[in-house]
């Protein structure tokens, strides 16, 4: 019986060696506009976003394929990126999203240099609505060279009363920024706005509900 319990827990063991797991403590809910109102949503009207309150490294993104069906988007900003497939409902019930080596792609980021052009800007206060929440944004250090290469800013708006969340960065730059300068606010955005060069609102997402979860994603360790 003891070498019965001793193989089991050298095969759990092997097993957990044998595969990379990402845990998920939060899941954050935004609905995506056009512009400065809300009148129109975008393509992808909803975006659900799986994360990590102390490790922003990684994250995935759900929106919607059909509807029983979500496209899972995850990335490793340090290593991996997968999309699958999940059927809602068992979304609802699973806590383990398995991704086959098939649908994984190692990732690195090819604009990590960027981060010699980019800063975020000193957080300010700002009250919408008789509260009061944190705002930033990433913006070019060159404003001529951001003209000539028409990039744009991103500026979030951050809910205080979720500090206890590092912030979700889902774009590679920003989050290479955040690792030399780790100088923003904690805090679960509850509005990111995406400004052009020419200084117009292209689109903005706006949160709709966070909530804590128990879930995770595991992927095979050796996946080349």
């Amino acid at each position: 019986m003891k070498s019965i319990y001793t193989c089991l827990f050298l095969f759990a063991c092997f097993t957990l060696l044998a595969q990379k797991q990402y845990t998920f403590d939060y899941m954050v809910e935004y609905k995506n506009f056009e512009g400065n109102d809300n009148k129109k949503q975008t393509k992808i009207p909803y975006s659900i976003y799986l994360t990590n309150s102390k490790n922003n490294s990684y994250l995935a993104e759900l929106t919607e394929k059909d509807s029983l069906t979500y496209w899972v988007d995850f990335l490793d900003h340090n290593s991996t990126t997968a999309r699958v497939t999940i059927n809602k409902s068992d979304f609802k019930k699973t806590e383990f999203i398995h991704i086959k080596c098939e649908d994984v792609k190692k990732y690195s980021n090819p604009y990590k240099y960027q981060v010699n052009n980019y800063h975020f800007t000193t957080p300010k206060d700002t009250i919408i609505n008789n509260a009061i929440f944190k705002t930033y944004s990433i913006t070019a250090n060159d404003l001529k060279r951001q003209q000539k290469k028409k990039t744009g800013t991103y500026l979030y708006i951050v809910d205080k009363e979720t500090d206890f969340h590092l912030p979700i960065f889902q774009q590679a730059t920003t989050f290479e920024e955040y690792k030399v300068e780790r100088g923003v606010p904690n805090g679960i955005f509850t509005k990111i706005v995406f400004i052009d060069y020419l200084n117009k609102i292209k689109y903005h997402q706006e949160r709709v509900n966070y909530l804590p979860i128990d879930k995770k994603i595991v992927i095979p360790a050796d996946c080349n």
